[in-house]
């Protein structure tokens, strides 16, 4: 019985953990800003161009925050898999990438930060092909190409399809 107590209080300690921190600025390396700045940058653009109205974005392989770390709107968060913690601003849906659970044209922006190169060159291929499908109009992928050999001794440890 004591054990059942302790695990619980462990899960609520993390639970709280976890949620502080999500706004800590431990949360917000520079590693992340910088995959996450352009997207941010090309979505303030395209929501000024729509006169300031709130943009409808999906979010490929957000995990339970993506990019809802940095940018203010609201999201719709795909992943196989979510973390233990969650942003109210995204609004998550475990689901592939390849076959997305939306109908055409359904989001003016679909959105993907390094995650591209998690999936065999077939299902890249699908996920691009389903990106197209889903958004309206814009679709916005960053992922991380090139190898030097200072990569070679910081990421050694690194799937090969990551290089």
């Amino acid at each position: 019985m004591q054990y059942i107590k302790k695990s619980r209080s462990i899960k609520m300690l993390k639970s709280q953990i976890l949620k502080i921190l999500y706004n800590s600025p431990l949360e917000k390396n520079i590693n992340l800003i910088l995959r996450y700045a352009p997207i941010v940058k090309q979505l303030k653009k395209i929501c000024k161009n729509k006169d300031n109205k709130s943009l409808k974005i999906l979010e490929i392989g957000s995990g339970s925050i993506g990019i809802t770390r940095f940018y203010n709107g609201e999201v719709v968060g795909i992943d196989i898999e979510a973390e233990a913690y969650g942003n109210p601003k995204l609004k998550f849906i475990k689901s592939s990438a390849t076959h997305l659970p939306f109908k055409d044209e359904s989001f003016d922006a679909v959105i993907s930060v390094d995650t591209l190169e998690h999936l065999a060159r077939k299902d890249q291929i699908k996920m691009i092909l389903e990106a197209y499908r889903v958004a309206k109009k814009y679709v916005l992928f960053t992922y991380p190409v090139g190898f030097t050999k200072y990569h070679g001794k910081m990421v050694k440890d690194w799937k090969k399809s990551h290089l």
